[in-house]
């Protein structure tokens, strides 16, 4: 029980794990030495091969696009990860209530923050956008703006969830494509494929039009 329990603390999305006993085992001593348990290693999923190349393929013909990042085991490496994709893509980022600081807020595709008093024009640019990608995040009532800017359960945008719990995934919203692993190496592996065979050059003025909103 022990041991499953540190499985599932650290596997999907972390956190708390409640173990139920009965009374009497809580009372009684044992005389038998407990057992040595090795490191809990959480399991890991990740991006396949096929989930990139759709995300990747969406993103190629899409013209509004909006990443909205958040949730948790977020790290310096990844926030750099992130710009540097958002660049390479041109694809602007909003960060969800409490994650300000997963995307610099003076990078030129920094769209603003979904939470509280969202910024009207940016809650437009979500609600109107052909492809959202949400990115770890759960896009819970608080950072949906009370579930008000993506459609349930069929989005009307092409819909994008990244979230390391698959039981999350289409539990509110159900997904175009819904990958099961954890932000940050979605975002490192995405990085290693090759960028867009188009010009840009359009989708790069919204997303300079998403900043200076």
């Amino acid at each position: 029980m022990v041991s499953r329990a540190f499985h599932v603390a650290m596997s999907g999305r972390p956190g708390p794990v409640v173990l139920a006993l009965p009374e009497d085992m809580l009372v009684e001593q044992t005389v038998n030495n407990p057992p040595q348990l090795p490191v809990a290693h959480p399991a890991r999923a990740t991006v396949t091969a096929g989930d990139a190349t759709t995300l990747l393929g969406a993103l190629e013909t899409s013209t509004n696009p909006m990443i909205v990042v958040g949730g948790g085991a977020w790290s310096s490496q990844a926030r750099l990860d992130l710009q540097d994709f958002a660049t390479k893509w041109s694809v602007p980022v909003a960060v969800s209530f409490r994650c300000q600081d997963f995307f610099d807020n003076a990078h030129p595709l920094y769209a603003g923050d979904a939470g509280i008093g969202i910024n009207p024009k940016l809650a437009a640019r979500i609600t109107s956008a052909d492809v959202v990608i949400l990115l770890g995040t759960r896009f819970s009532e608080m950072k949906s703006s009370g579930y008000s800017l993506i459609n349930i359960p069929k989005p009307a945008q092409h819909l994008i969830h990244i979230y390391p719990d698959p039981d999350e995934i289409g539990r509110v919203y159900v997904p175009d494509l819904g990958i099961a692993a954890p932000a940050l190496e979605t975002i490192s592996n995405l990085l290693e494929h090759s960028a867009p065979k188009h010009s840009a050059a359009n989708r790069q003025a919204y997303a300079e039009e998403c900043n200076v909103d």
